[in-house]
C-alpha cells in the first residue's frame, strides 16, 4: 500500500510556486496563483492560513491578514512604521519608507491618502500635499426608524448581545455573551466566519445631546444598534469599541478628531471616541481600544414594544 505523501513544511510551503508569486504580486489573487500553477485554491487558501498562524512574520504585509479580516482603521493606518516613518523623516520617499518597511508603495499611498482625506489635520507639514484618497461618500447617521420591518416582515434579524455602555469609562458593561433579542432590519450584513454581523444594546446618556434632545442623532439608553463588523469607519460614524481595559468593556461612540486639550478648540485635535453628551470627555483612540465595527443602524425602545423573543 503505497504510502501519503508528508505533510509540506512550512518552507515547503514558502517554496511553492503559487506562495511565491503571491508574495512578489500583491494584486494576484488566490483563484489566479492556484489557475497559474495548476494548484487547487482550496490548497492556496489552506497554506497561506498556515503561514499566518504559524510564522506571520515570513510574510509581506499584503498577505498577513485575511481578506475577510476587519478592515483597517485610521488609528491602524497611523500606527503603521512605514506611515510613522514618513511622519518623522521628511526626507524619505514612499518608495523608500515601503522597501524598507516590506509594504507594498500602492499600499502605503492609499494608506497616506485616507489620512489626508479624513484627518489633514494629523499630517506633517511636509506631507501636506498628500493627495486626498477618502474611502466613499460620507454616512447617514444610523437614525432609527419604524417601520415594517417585524419579525415577520424583516429578510434579515442579528442577535442582540447585553448592554454595550456608551457613558463614561469606568463603567463596567453587562455584556454576557448571550442574545437578549433580534435586531429585524432590510439591510444584509454578509457573514464572513470568525467575525459576524450583530447588534448591542446602548445604556447610558452619553450619546444623547441635551440641546437637542429630539435629534434624530441621538442614541438614548435602550437603544439596539446594529453593528456592520467588516467595514472602515469614517469620520462622523458611530462605531463600537472595545475598551480593553474594562475587561471587555463595550461603548459606542461617535468617530472623530476632538482637541487634544479641551480649553483650546482650535488647537491641534487627535483621533478620538466623542460623545454627543459635552459632559463626557472625548477618549483618546489609543491601543485601549479596538474597534469592532461601524453602527448602521438602530431601534429606539418605542419601536420595539410587543416585539420581544
Amino acid at each position: 500500500m503505497q504510502s501519503s505523501s508528508p505533510a509540506r513544511t512550512l518552507d515547503d510551503i514558502l517554496g511553492h510556486p503559487a506562495i511565491q508569486a503571491m508574495i512578489q504580486d500583491p494584486s494576484l489573487s488566490q483563484a489566479r496563483a492556484a489557475e497559474l500553477y495548476r494548484t487547487h485554491q482550496p490548497t492556496v487558501s489552506y497554506w497561506l492560513s498556515k503561514l499566518r498562524e504559524e510564522a506571520p512574520e515570513r510574510l509581506p504585509e499584503h498577505l498577513r491578514e485575511s481578506r475577510h479580516a476587519a478592515p483597517l482603521t485610521l488609528n491602524d493606518i497611523l500606527n503603521k512604521p512605514a506611515v510613522q516613518a514618513m511622519f518623522k523623516d521628511p526626507s524619505l520617499t514612499q518608495t523608500k519608507a515601503a522597501d524598507l518597511f516590506n509594504t507594498p508603495q500602492p499600499y502605503l499611498s492609499r494608506w497616506l491618502g485616507r489620512v489626508a482625506a479624513e484627518a489633514p489635520e494629523l499630517l506633517p507639514h511636509h506631507l501636506k500635499d498628500i493627495k486626498p484618497r477618502p474611502t466613499g461618500k460620507p454616512r447617514p447617521k444610523p437614525n432609527a426608524r419604524p417601520s415594517h420591518l417585524s419579525r415577520f416582515g424583516a429578510p434579515h434579524a442579528y442577535p442582540v448581545y447585553a448592554y454595550a455602555r456608551a457613558g463614561a469609562a469606568d463603567v463596567a458593561p453587562q455584556f454576557d455573551g448571550h442574545p437578549i433579542d433580534a435586531f429585524h432590519t432590510d439591510i444584509r450584513i454578509p457573514e464572513r466566519p470568525p467575525i459576524l454581523p450583530f447588534a448591542l444594546r446602548v445604556r447610558g446618556d452619553s450619546m444623547v445631546n441635551p440641546l437637542e434632545p429630539d435629534s434624530p442623532d441621538n442614541l438614548p439608553e435602550g437603544t439596539d444598534v446594529l453593528i456592520n463588523p467588516h467595514i472602515e469607519p469614517r469620520m462622523g460614524d458611530y462605531v463600537a469599541a472595545a475598551d480593553l481595559e474594562s475587561e471587555g468593556g463595550t461603548i459606542v461612540k461617535e468617530y472623530a478628531l476632538a482637541p487634544i486639550d479641551p480649553a483650546n478648540p482650535s488647537g491641534a485635535k487627535q483621533l478620538s471616541l466623542r460623545s454627543l453628551n459635552p459632559k463626557y470627555a472625548p477618549e483618546r483612540l489609543d491601543e485601549r481600544f479596538r474597534i469592532l465595527g461601524v453602527v448602521v443602524d438602530s431601534r429606539k425602545p418605542s419601536y420595539r414594544r410587543g416585539r420581544r423573543f
